[in-house]
């Protein structure tokens, strides 16, 4: 679905915490740090008058570690002397690059770690936004240690040619006179990264972007997950084109389609992957991600579509979780996720399952069409099946392209950089 969406779709302004806030479930560190270097960078690109546009450094310093989802690698980020910097950077700028609103900026992410000189000699145009991120990540790094740690003075001088040294004297003019180093330690930083959000404008057509980005976000954990979410729009488009439901309508499934398993970032690696059936302890964690979903989700998107994210586990029976509402409370999009949700994950490849056969896969619903979900929905799947298949296949097939590219391109820049 490519056109413009409605507006009345989305609350302006919460996409951009949205994803932090999913972010923030991976490693709360990733965006804690990341706010700081977004109100210490856009600080002093006020305070030198510098020609950058500032709602994009804003942007790049808060998502700037988005690379950086493996717990050992956020423990070394904390260190001053940063070794083994260019996986996370790497992995980050591949990622804004082909799965974000912001892939031309993606080379500011590759460079952020970068001495100037080196960033001066790549000739990015991104170059000045990765000098001055560069600087505002350090400077987050020994805040803790106070104004007058050799480690502050090393960034002040330009640390021999680690940092632009226009940049390190614009640091020292915000550290002599203002109250910069206090802020970022007591943290009223936020409420002025807050102001800054608050103005920031986007499109609907921008907002449903960065929707996709946190749906894409969930590969930090499966990637079996993201491929999930895919099929469960394509079918959920399939089941509302053949109800003839109205253009505004399939806007909405697709949406709620979309975000209808983002809680899942919040599940443990261990058990989204685990390659067997799950104990009732684990079973009883895995079903948090509709309560997760909805803290994502709630105040982003409308009732509506968030209602019908989250309920993609209700059945008609009342047997379904986790609310147990039963088929009166339900509606035609809700029922068309949950079905939508069910074909997917029988039909999909999973940590713990190849995809189950045709055969196997219609006589479930057949099955569950006799309580648990909508008769004529699944209907449609089971006699329709070999079609709807093909409609996954090739929704899927943009996005895991772009996941290939992600890898191939990776392992390039790692030879490149990295050794």
């Amino acid at each position: 679905m490519t056109a413009e969406f409605e507006p009345a779709h989305f609350k302006s302004g919460a996409a951009i915490r949205a994803v932090g806030e999913t972010l923030r479930r991976i490693d709360p560190r990733l965006m804690d740090h990341g706010e700081r270097v977004a109100f210490a960078a856009t600080e002093l690109c006020r305070l030198g008058g510098l020609e950058l546009d500032e709602e994009k450094l804003f942007l790049l310093s808060v998502f700037h570690d988005i690379g950086a989802y493996k717990t050992d690698e956020i423990d070394r980020m904390v260190e001053f002397e940063t070794r083994d910097v260019w996986n996370h950077s790497i992995y980050g700028s591949l990622f804004l690059k082909h799965m974000t609103p912001l892939s031309d900026m993606a080379e500011a992410i590759l460079y952020h770690h970068s001495s100037w000189t080196d960033t001066a000699a790549s000739g990015s145009p991104w170059g000045e936004y990765a000098a001055l991120l560069h600087l505002a990540d350090r400077l987050d790094i020994i805040a803790p240690l106070g104004p007058d740690s050799p480690q502050l003075r090393f960034l002040c001088s330009g640390g021999d040619g680690q940092f632009r040294p226009e940049y390190a004297a614009l640091l020292k003019r915000a550290l002599d006179g203002g109250k910069l180093l206090e802020r970022l330690r007591d943290g009223s930083y936020a409420a002025a990264n807050q102001k800054l959000l608050d103005s920031i404008e986007m499109s609907d057509g921008e907002v449903l972007d960065y929707l996709k980005m946190i749906a894409y976000s969930i590969d930090f954990r499966s990637e079996f997950t993201v491929t999930h979410t895919i099929n469960t729009v394509a079918i959920s488009l399939a089941l509302a084109d053949r109800l003839e439901l109205d253009p505004l309508t399939k806007e909405k499934i697709y949406i709620g389609a979309l975000l209808h398993d983002v809680g899942k970032i919040a599940v443990p690696v261990e058990i989204l992957e685990y390659p067997g059936k799950l104990t009732d302890e684990q079973m009883t964690i895995m079903r948090t991600h509709v309560v997760e979903s909805e803290r994502l989700i709630r105040n982003v998107v409308t009732d509506e579509i968030c209602d019908m994210a989250v309920r993609h586990h209700e059945k008609l029976d009342g047997s379904g979780y986790p609310m147990g509402l039963t088929g009166e409370s339900l509606t035609v999009p809700q029922r068309i996720v949950a079905v939508a949700d069910i074909v997917s994950a029988l039909s999909s490849r999973r940590s713990y399952k190849e995809p189950f056969p045709k055969e196997k896969t219609v006589g479930i619903l057949r099955r569950m069409e006799k309580s648990q979900l909508d008769k004529e929905m699944c209907d449609y799947i089971c006699d329709n099946y070999d079609s709807v298949m093909a409609l996954t296949d090739s929704s899927r097939a943009p996005v895991i392209q772009s996941y290939r590219a992600i890898k191939d391109e990776y392992e390039e820049l790692k030879k490149r950089f990295a050794g």
